[in-house]
């Protein structure tokens, strides 16, 4: 039975008041013009803030990263230096490698930094010392006096005494050295060549200077190894910002040091080498390298310090390059790079702002909500009322005036629509009854199928319209060998015989369009797994959909071998004789018709009979 309800009371002018006008209107003007204001508001007063702290930061961050490398690359040149004052002054040997060496030792303990200490001499004599990165301790000798071989002997930490040759590399020629020959064409201080360094896989930064004896003649080459891994350490451990990025780059594009990458390096043919900064895998130092290498028109020598902005992605980017070089060769630039998002404190004070015009607002737009929401509140109960009672199965339901013009259309629709789905309930109860049914008829054919097919002894399979099998039947393991997984997905014209791949073909294509399929088997070979092939008889029939187009192809062969050869051997019977195997009198004739009838269509075909007779042929035959 249905429910009826009450009408609602009659509210005079407002009866007919559109609802989109009453609720939509005075929401809009009040928070549109809350929100556009302060939203104004706080633009302005942030993106200047923004600006403002990111210049400021990205100064100091520029700043702190030039006076840290600055004492870094001072150490190279003050520590030969000290060695060249030693030496000047007569305090150290340069013919004594024990006193050099340990001279080295006592270097590389107070300058930590610094990862290899060495001297070669004129005469290609070379001595040093090396901590591999602060791994271990270990002494580099090299010269004429060892073959022109370079040795790398561990020794104690402590006293520096030898304990064993760890590596002896042929080769070594202390004057071809780039250190050496960068040393004697300045002819004083210079930084050489970023190289990879040869005993351990990074990249380093040589500092050398030549020695001149009182009669200006050489003495020979002093300079050391400044890993670039201290530098991308260094920029590791700073704060730029939550994530913000710092990177060196060279005159070239390559790339020194990176605070996302403790070695940017890349391995080419097992050697490390510099990674180019426009080919590097972080993209933000690939977008910023771009950037910087477009407006120097492709020259990385153009590049000149400058604070920019640019995107990435959705992401404003602050951007500052700072120059970085001395008077002994080093020229580097330190870029800096922070995303916009890291300098959301600047605003905070105009999000306050924002946040509390945006109350007022919203206070406003509720209190006119709360009295609007009452004026709709009971013919929206009347909806929600009849909507549960067609949820709990009550379908014949009926609204009645509601006093608003929106509404009125709408309760209109909803009664139209119980009724429709009261009648739609009906026919879904019985179509369910059908589908049901259906169903378990379909599901009792499939059985009944599958059993047929995994107890019939012929071959059924089923076929996509490509040939390949879709299922085969169990029975396909004892006629041929395989089991039917092995076939599913193979095309069974891969099996056949290469005389019968026509035949096999021919039963697999799906029949045009509108002709009847061809019911007559197809006879052809296909191959047993053990290698021999048995003769199959196929049936072919089409699986259609709904519309008459084909989807499927159902095929059900069986082994006609026996009969095949049985035939054959008839055939052969037929025309030979049974004693000798030898064609009897109706191939004969056979082939005499054939010949005579070609003789008349061919006026230039001449045929010729051979004629013999051997006497006693039948009597020697039955002797022997």
């Amino acid at each position: 039975m249905g429910r009826s309800f009450p009408p609602l009371p009659n509210r005079g002018t407002f009866n007919r008041i559109p609802l989109r006008l009453l609720l939509v209107v005075p929401f809009v003007l009040q928070v549109s013009a809350a929100v556009g204001l302060t939203g104004w508001l706080s633009l302005r007063q942030g993106q200047r803030a923004v600006n403002q702290v990111a210049s400021q930061l990205r100064d100091s961050v520029t700043h702190h990263i030039e006076y840290k490398l600055e004492a870094f690359l001072a150490t190279s040149h003050l520590v030969n230096q000290l060695t060249y004052d030693a030496i000047d002054l007569g305090q150290l040997d340069p013919t004594d490698e024990e006193a050099m060496f340990r001279h080295f030792m006592r270097q590389s303990r107070q300058f930590g930094h610094i990862d290899s200490i060495f001297f070669g001499r004129a005469d290609g004599e070379f001595v040093g010392y090396t901590t591999l990165g602060q791994r271990g301790s270990q002494l580099m000798r090299a010269g004429p006096s060892l073959d022109n071989y370079i040795q790398f002997v561990k020794v104690d930490g402590t006293t520096g005494q030898p304990q064993e040759v760890l590596r002896s590399t042929a080769g070594w020629n202390t004057q071809t050295r780039p250190w050496y020959r960068a040393a004697l064409q300045a002819q004083g201080p210079v930084w050489g060549e970023v190289f990879p360094y040869h005993a351990y896989p990074v990249m380093a930064l040589p500092a050398s200077r030549p020695v001149y004896g009182d009669d200006g003649a050489l003495i020979g080459v002093l300079g050391n190894n400044f890993f670039l891994t201290h530098i991308s350490d260094f920029l590791q451990d700073m704060h730029i910002s939550d994530r913000g990025q710092a990177f060196i780059i060279d005159r070239a594009g390559l790339l020194v040091a990176s605070s996302t990458q403790t070695a940017p390096v890349e391995s080419v043919q097992g050697n490390p080498q510099q990674s180019y900064s426009l080919l590097d895998q972080d993209p933000l130092i690939r977008a910023t390298a771009q950037l910087l290498f477009n407006q120097a028109g492709g020259d990385w020598g153009r590049v000149q310090p400058q604070q920019a902005e640019f995107r990435l992605g959705h992401e404003q980017q602050f951007m500052q390059v700072a120059s970085l070089a001395d008077d002994v060769g080093l020229d580097w630039l330190i870029v800096v790079v922070m995303p916009e998002s890291d300098f959301m404190a600047a605003i905070e004070a105009s999000r306050r702002n924002t946040i509390a015009l945006c109350a007022l607002a919203l206070a406003g737009a509720i209190a006119s909500g709360l009295y609007t929401s009452r004026w709709i509140t009971r013919p929206l109960s009347a909806f929600s009322s009849a909507s549960r009672a067609i949820a709990d199965g009550h379908l014949n339901q009926a609204i009645g005036p509601t006093g608003l013009q929106e509404l009125e259309g709408l309760a209109h629709a909803f009664n139209a629509m119980a009724a429709r789905l009261e009648a739609s309930f009906g026919d879904l109860q019985r179509s369910k009854a059908e589908i049901e049914h259906a169903h378990a008829e379909i599901q009792q054919q499939a059985a009944l199928f599958r059993l047929m097919a995994e107890n019939v002894s012929d071959l059924v399979c089923l076929h996509g319209l490509d040939g390949r099998f879709l299922y085969v039947s169990p029975s396909a393991e004892w006629l041929l060998g395989y089991t039917p997984d092995a076939l599913v997905g193979l095309q069974p014209c891969s099996l056949a015989h290469p005389d019968d791949l026509d035949q096999c073909q021919m039963h697999l294509q799906a029949p045009a369009e509108g002709r009847a399929p061809d019911q007559r088997p197809v006879l052809y070979r296909m191959r047993h797994r053990q290698g021999h092939y048995i003769w199959l008889e196929t049936f072919t029939r089409p699986i259609v959909d709904a519309g008459g187009t084909v989807v499927q192809l159902q095929t059900a062969s069986r082994d006609v071998t026996d009969q095949v050869r049985l035939r054959r051997q008839l055939e052969h019977d037929a025309c030979h004789d049974s004693l000798t195997g030898l064609p009897n009198r109706k191939q004969l004739q056979e082939r005499l018709e054939m010949a005579l009838t070609r003789s008349r269509q061919q006026s230039q075909y001449r045929f010729a009979l051979l004629f013999l007779d051997i006497d006693h042929f039948k009597r020697a035959f039955e002797k022997g």
